[in-house]
């Protein structure tokens, strides 16, 4: 299916093809040679997605554009099969192998090949000619490549570390009510009040 949204029609080469059961949407513009294979779904219908020549997007994978980034694929990419691309750009000559996923704001250079079910993280720049093994994560820039539980253990941590911090903001909006109560106002609030005012309990 090759359909349009709002105002943006995908934009087709000649020599493109598109499978009967492969849907391309929106703002999309494919290059010459371009194969878009059974059920694999290219869906520009928030920032564009430019894919140039001799790509080939295998069934079942998933290009998409996010709401502040679109997607640019170079030439002689090969997407494989249920791997997913989410606003990202790529460099040519770049194998996406089954199951792989970039994320958004990545950016995978040239001549790269990101193995099975691996994962090219949020921001992250892939310098030309990298190799992400099998099932493992490619995270920050500069780039790590993190076997999946040590990158989890990363993300654990930052989780840990924002609640951290969430909290140390909580103690201080908790003092400056108790600074507000005791010294501004001088008579005690009553405690309905003094609730909404300073939702975080101190007891």
């Amino acid at each position: 299916m090759i359909a349009r949204f709002a105002d943006k029609t995908p934009r087709i080469a000649e020599t493109a093809w598109v499978a009967e059961t492969a849907t391309v949407v929106g703002d999309v513009e494919l290059g010459p040679g371009v194969g878009v294979f059974y059920s694999a779904v290219v869906r520009g219908d928030t920032t564009p997605i430019v894919i140039g020549e001799n790509v080939i997007v295998m069934e079942n994978a998933l290009i998409r554009a996010s709401a502040v980034h679109p997607v640019h694929i170079g030439d002689h990419v090969l997407v494989g099969p249920m791997a997913s691309v989410s606003g990202a750009t790529i460099g040519d000559e770049v194998y996406l192998a089954t199951g792989s996923r970039i994320v958004n704001g990545a950016r995978v250079g040239e001549r790269s090949l990101v193995r099975m079910g691996a994962v090219v993280h949020v921001k992250t720049t892939l310098p030309p000619r990298t190799v992400v093994p099998l099932g493992w994560v490619a995270i920050g820039d500069p780039m790590q490549l993190l076997p999946a539980a040590e990158a989890e253990a990363i993300r654990s941590k930052a989780v840990a570390d924002a609640l951290a911090a969430r909290s140390r903001l909580e103690v201080l909006v908790t003092m400056s009510c108790l600074i507000f109560k005791a010294q501004v106002l001088k008579t005690p609030l009553p405690h309905s009040i003094y609730s909404a005012l300073c939702p975080i309990s101190t007891t």
